[in-house]
Order: structure tokens, then C-alpha cells, then sequence
């Protein structure tokens, strides 16, 4: 079974090989860590790069026990699930801070985060804006809305739809337009795909505004940066999408609220899974580690159908050069192996 807890103080920073061999004794493995210090520098190092005029989101999938620290660091939560939000309501997260998104929302899912009180609704589509509208006329209230914009997937509304509610939007008295919402995906790494949006987003501002008379007040963009994960990808300078995209961002936010929506670019550094090996065996040169953890933490089904190696540390102390302890599994981390070749 796997715990989670937090162990190093708020300013600490990446644990060490021989702290996380002692989490792995005290706790047992497998184990996730998750280290508060680093995420909230990351959190920081972040907003200096895009400056104070952009406003940054946490999309909590990436790691719920997170979603307190980025709270406390002046984020906006992205939560897209009854669960997430279940979870926020349990850590007493300031529903005004919580961009309540995701698919297929039903009756009992709105009235809950209206009770709730979250600070904005995303709509997918416009039977889902429909849902909010009447869930909000039956609470008495009004509620600031944003419309997701399809990318080119089954994710947002198209086009026509977003504009026909801009259109319409006298009819709905308490779901109130606000502003855009538009993510794609996750991992882009070819920035210029990025720039191209954010020049579209800006001409979409205009255009709404000469030929609908709506001028959007909030933009929730997510940019999809990529973070390296696996062995022979370049962890050296993991900011540097940020820094590139930053002055594309704040000419945008030059024309409109701008809160750039992010998950793993945001936490993928900032913890450890530990998993322990309890078999060795080795065949024709190819030597393989029998863990603890599952294979489905350890070992990555690529767009290729390819299994990538994740980045590993042996803890043990024969990976350290030392003699092999018997009598309980070996740990290895932060990320673990199922296979090693010569």
C-alpha cells in the first residue's frame, strides 16, 4: 500500500539520498514523498519568469497534496473533478481561489460547488453552460463563468457555439460571462505552437469585442510546457520554456486578465517514489529488478508504444559501493528500474 506524507519543512529543499533511505525504512516502501520547499520555489521561480502582471494556476491532477502549498503561495486552483474538489474542501482551500472545470459535470456536481461557493465555473460545452445557468437561477446566485474553447479535440466548444452564448448571453441572467478558457494538452515542447495561439487568443479578444460587442475580461490559458522525465532527456535548465514563452505572455496580459493554467511543470520535480527490490535475476546480460512498487510506476507506455526508463537512484548500499544488507527489500529511488542491460 502506498503512503503519502509530508516530511521536510516548508523551505527545505531536495531531500537526500540518505533521508530518503530513512523515509523508506521509517515508512516503508513503496512510498511517494512529496517535498514542499522545492515546489514552492518552483511555484516562485515560475512567477518571477512570466513577471507580476501573469497569474499562475495549479492544475491540482498533477498532485492534489500540493493543492494547500500552491494555495498558501496566492494560486488559483484548477479543479476538474467532484473528487479534487472533495479534497479542497477537506484542506479548507478558499473556494474564491478554485477554477472549477472538467467534462460531463452533472446537477449534483454544480449545485455542490455552488454550495461550495468556487471562485469561477468553466463551461465545456453549451449544455454545460446551460447546467450552470439553471443550477445558479435555482441557488439565487450569479456566477462568473468562462467558455472553453475547443483546440482541435473532444475538450471545449467550437467556435460557433462560444459565439452563438456571447450572442445570447442577455438570456442567462446567472451565469455570467467572464472570459476564455483554453488548454490542449500537456508536454509541447515546440513553443511556436504556443506563440500561434496566443496571437489567435488575441485576435479572438477583438473580434468578440468588434463583432459581438463582449469584451472578455479573463483569460485562463494553459500552455502545456513540457518538463523532462525520462533517462537521455536534458534536466539541466527545466525553466527555460517558461523564461522563452514570458514575453509572449505578458503582451497578452497587457489586453486582458491573464492566469496561465499549469500541473506538471509545476510538481514534477518536487518528489520521490521509492520502491524496493525484493528479487534479483539476471539472463544473457540482461539484468532485471523485481519490485515492490508495480510496474505501472516504474516504466512509462510512450506515444510510440515504447517503454521509456524513468531517471533512477540506486539508495541501497550496494548501489552506493557498499556491502548488500539482507533481511528486507533494497530502495531505490526517486524514480525505479524494472530492467538494466550491460
Amino acid at each position: 500500500m502506498s503512503r503519502q506524507y509530508s516530511k521536510l519543512a516548508p523551505e527545505g529543499g531536495f531531500a537526500t539520498g540518505d533521508e530518503l533511505l530513512s523515509l523508506a525504512r521509517d515508512f516503508g516502501t513503496p512510498s511517494f514523498v512529496f517535498e514542499l520547499g522545492p515546489f514552492r520555489r518552483r511555484l516562485r521561480e515560475v512567477g518571477e519568469a512570466f513577471g507580476p502582471e501573469v497569474g499562475l494556476c495549479y492544475s491540482i491532477k498533477a498532485n492534489p497534496f500540493l493543492a494547500r502549498a500552491a494555495a498558501e503561495e496566492g494560486l488559483k486552483l484548477e479543479v476538474c473533478s467532484p473528487g479534487e474538489l472533495s479534497i479542497c474542501e477537506s484542506l479548507g482551500i478558499d473556494p474564491q481561489a478554485i477554477v472549477y472545470s472538467g467534462v460531463c459535470k452533472r446537477e449534483d456536481d454544480v449545485r455542490e460547488a455552488l454550495a461550495y461557493g468556487v471562485g469561477v465555473f468553466t463551461a465545456e460545452s453549451r449544455l454545460q453552460f446551460e447546467l450552470v445557468e439553471r443550477c445558479a437561477m435555482e441557488a439565487g446566485k450569479v456566477v462568473p463563468v468562462l467558455l472553453r474553447l475547443n483546440g482541435g479535440s473532444q475538450f471545449g466548444m467550437s467556435l460557433e457555439d462560444l459565439t452563438s452564448i456571447v450572442d445570447e448571453r442577455q438570456n442567462f441572467p446567472a451565469a455570467e460571462l467572464v472570459g476564455i478558457h483554453y488548454f490542449v494538452g500537456t508536454q509541447r515542447r515546440k513553443l511556436k505552437h504556443q506563440a500561434r495561439e496566443l496571437q489567435r487568443l488575441e485576435d479572438l479578444l477583438d473580434e468578440l469585442e468588434r463583432g459581438h460587442g463582449w469584451r472578455p475580461r479573463r483569460l485562463e490559458y494553459g500552455p502545456g510546457l513540457a518538463v523532462p522525465l525520462f533517462e537521455g532527456e536534458d534536466f539541466q535548465d527545466t525553466l527555460a520554456p517558461a523564461r522563452q514563452i514570458a514575453q509572449d505572455l505578458r503582451r497578452v496580459a497587457g489586453k486582458v486578465e491573464l492566469t496561465v493554467e499549469m500541473g506538471r511543470f509545476f510538481a514534477t520535480e518536487c518528489g520521490s517514489y521509492l520502491t524496493g527490490i525484493v528479487d534479483l535475476k539476471s539472463n544473457e546480460g540482461t539484468h532485471y529488478a523485481f519490485v515492490d512498487g508495480g510496474m505501472n510506476h516504474v516504466t512509462y507506455l510512450g506515444q510510440m508504444m515504447g517503454m521509456k526508463l524513468p531517471v533512477i537512484q540506486d539508495l541501497s548500499a550496494a548501489g552506493r559501493g557498499g556491502a548488500v544488507v539482507p533481511g528486507g527489500p533494497a530502495p531505490l529511488g526517486p524514480r525505479s528500474c524494472a530492467r538494466a542491460s550491460r
